[in-house]
């Protein structure tokens, strides 16, 4: 192969100063991997470059490459820092102004019609998360002659919950 002339040495390496051999042909990479017992091996370091021209670096053995491989973070960014705590925040400040809503239906015995056994009347459901009470409610329906609106009040249902909470 052909090297470069002794002229081009003394010019420094800066953009538009490299140049490349004119006379250099022969433009392929060497192979990396080599084949023993049917299988694929990479070589450890490459020993020739771009058309077969012998490099000219410092070759590392497997036994470096594994000591550059093995640093530990905490020397070059310092210890972990835990994450701060996040902000305590009270549960009547968390759950409030949330609530569940819940549809369902009962079933109302007539006794005054015979044409009519039952009627089925829906309702909401309201559970306030803050103070664990409950709403009943029937949506109106416009004239049915039916009373509608709140069932009970809402503290009337609440220790009816807390007694529940004691049995499961």
């Amino acid at each position: 192969m052909c090297e470069h002339p002794k002229t081009l040495e003394g010019l420094p390496f800066l953009p538009g100063n490299t140049f490349r051999d004119p006379s250099q042909t022969n433009f392929h990479l060497s192979n990396t991997l080599s084949y023993k017992n049917g299988y694929q091996v990479p070589k450890p370091y490459p020993q020739y470059g771009i058309g077969g021209r012998p490099l000219k670096v410092n070759q590392l053995t497997e036994a470096e490459l594994d000591e550059l491989a093995n640093f530990q973070p905490s020397l070059t960014y310092g210890k972990t820092r835990q994450a701060p705590p996040s902000e305590f925040t009270p549960a009547h400040v968390a759950l409030d102004k949330k609530v569940l809503r819940f549809y369902g239906y009962f079933k109302e015995t007539v006794n005054e019609s015979p044409q009519e056994t039952y009627r089925v009347r829906l309702v909401q459901i309201i559970y306030f998360l803050e103070d664990d009470s409950m709403l009943i409610m029937e949506p109106p329906q416009n004239n049915s002659g039916i009373p509608q609106g709140n069932y009970p009040k809402a503290n009337v249902i609440t220790p009816i919950i807390h007694c529940l909470r004691k049995l499961l």
